[in-house]
């Protein structure tokens, strides 16, 4: 799971830049890592206990992610789709779904 966490951190960093030079994959992509956020969300929920990532090792740089954190990414998720569905049939650039999904 902690793998699965670094890459839920990673994902929309690299699917923004992707998506402002494919701007023909902006929706989908954008749509995507939101479904992906929702799926962490949920694999969250099943965790019998919070996940601890300690990052630069002694640094003191520590990520929780347990059942309050789930409940953040879910909304997140949630009110970032809402967003892409209701611009989806809108002549938005791939300039505002990059900065949707990095803001993500």
């Amino acid at each position: 799971m902690i793998n699965g966490t670094i890459l839920w951190l990673a994902l929309p960093f690299f699917v923004g830049f992707t998506v402002y030079l494919l701007p023909g994959t902006a929706r989908l992509l954008t749509l995507g890592v939101t479904l992906v956020s929702l799926a962490y969300a949920m694999a969250l929920f099943g965790q019998p206990a919070p996940l601890d990532l300690h990052l630069l090792d002694s640094f003191g740089v520590t990520l929780l992610a347990d059942d309050l954190s789930a409940y953040f990414i879910l909304t997140n998720a949630l009110v970032t789709a809402a967003v892409i569905l209701y611009c989806w049939d809108t002549s938005k650039t791939a300039f505002f779904y990059t900065q949707a999904i990095i803001l993500h």
